[in-house]
């Protein structure tokens, strides 16, 4: 994999994609505190593009980080040409949001741990969590 070269041409550090997909879900911690009209916590920037995460968080009610590096694929020069230096890092390295997202498949679908099984089944499970019974209360 060649690295993106920055301004002065030296190549920048290369992040595992482990470390783009854990910023991606912290990304979408920041909107849901960002959004709480109750927290009372200052407003925290994204690492991802701001518009990006707003994007997939307002569409999806179970968004995952793999969603928010879906979004900035299709969008990379938006992120490219963003103020934030880290923001151009993330998204001068389509290689490595492309692994981040297969290897969140990957985990999605090895069977272990919690978090394991697809997304529809994640739905599903949380889904019934929240159902409502129909019988009257005593």
């Amino acid at each position: 994999m060649v690295a993106p070269y920055i301004e002065h041409g030296t190549t920048p550090f290369i992040l595992p994609p482990s470390a783009v997909l854990a910023a991606a879900e912290a990304d979408i911690r920041r909107y849901m505190e960002n959004h709480n009209p109750f927290a009372c916590v200052p407003y925290q920037a994204y690492a991802f593009h701001r518009r990006d995460v707003c994007r997939v968080c307002s569409r999806l009610p179970h968004a995952t980080g793999a969603d928010i590096i879906r979004e900035a694929l299709a969008h990379l020069e938006r992120g490219q040409l963003s103020g934030k230096h880290n923001t151009r890092v993330l998204y001068g390295m389509p290689e490595v949001l492309e692994a981040a997202i297969r290897g969140s498949v990957a985990d999605d679908d090895s069977g272990e741990g919690e978090g394991s099984g697809t997304r529809r089944q994640q739905e599903a499970e949380v889904g019934r969590e929240h159902q409502v019974s129909a019988r009257p209360a005593r």
